[in-house]
């Protein structure tokens, strides 16, 4: 059985995938506590998520789970002490958006190297557009 704990934004095929492996159970929305979170796995043997802690209660609570997917790259999430005293394999997706990440960080040097925010707020400001105005004018 394989339960997906959270909101995913997967398009039909990916479920009609899952359901193919065998039993399938999609909770939408997030748990709001851990006992929901072990209500969610239930009797699950893998599990996929990502933005939710699986702590040692949450892991010691479910007795069939052998795996847990991360659809993300940290597992800061988990407790792989407990994981690991049950041989529970914890997966993740190390290179995850790395090209995103890079393009953000290139992003977010040209804004401080060029002073955007500056430059943004003075735009917005009243005095820029009562010089912008100005210009209009003697034009």
């Amino acid at each position: 059985k394989i339960s997906v704990v959270h909101t995913v934004a997967w398009q039909e095929d990916h479920f009609t995938w899952l359901r193919r492996l065998g039993e399938f159970a999609y909770h939408p929305g997030y748990p709001a506590a851990p006992a929901e979170l072990i209500e969610r796995v239930g009797d699950a043997e893998i599990v996929i998520g990502a933005d939710v802690c699986f702590s040692a209660d949450v892991v010691n609570h479910c007795p069939n789970l052998t795996m847990i997917s991360l659809w993300s790259t940290g597992y800061d999430n988990v407790d792989l002490t407990a994981t690991r005293k049950r041989k529970i394999i914890v997966s993740n997706v190390p290179a995850y958006a790395a090209c995103s990440v890079a393009e953000h960080t290139w992003g977010m040097a040209l804004h401080l190297a060029k002073k955007l925010s500056v430059a943004e707020r003075h735009v917005r400001s009243q005095h820029a557009a009562n010089h912008l105005r100005q210009r209009d004018v003697q034009t």
